[in-house]
């Protein structure tokens, strides 16, 4: 099983007004790489924080209805967990966030993947270098 970040999800169905950069452009393909590995049957882990946070940012570039059935389709397949979060765990991921100077929901990302023994993450996001047992997984190559 792999974490998917935030980023993956946004970078691969955001529907900028601008033409992309080069770079952009590349961050794009890779995420519909890992879309379609997921599509595929690839186990994903997220949480209902994450898929918070992808609701909002989408929603500047999508149709209510558009966003509610994209997110269902994908969300809903039977490789896709969706974790619960508690208070607990928020709090939890706000003291490591004073630890690891991280971003709150990154570190609830790490605060998940550690209970629920995920140590592989689709993501863009170098600050999870930051912890020693996550592996940031490549859409180029699968480890």
């Amino acid at each position: 099983m792999i974490f998917l970040d935030v980023n993956v999800f946004i970078y691969a169905f955001f529907l900028p007004e601008r033409e992309l950069k080069a770079e952009e452009k590349e961050l794009k393909e890779q995420s519909r790489t890992i879309i379609e590995r997921i599509e595929q049957g690839t186990e994903v882990l997220s949480s209902v924080v994450h898929l918070s946070e992808i609701a909002n940012v989408l929603a500047t570039c999508f149709e209510p209805k558009d966003l509610s059935d994209l997110l269902i389709s994908f969300w809903s397949k039977d490789n896709v967990r969706i974790a619960d979060v508690t208070a607990e765990d928020y709090l939890f991921a706000c003291e490591l966030n004073k630890e690891k100077n991280v971003q709150i929901n990154d570190c609830l990302a790490a605060h998940l993947m550690k209970t629920h023994g995920v140590e592989k993450i689709y993501t863009f996001d170098a600050d999870f270098t930051k912890f020693d047992w996550i592996t940031i997984v490549s859409p180029r190559k699968e480890t």
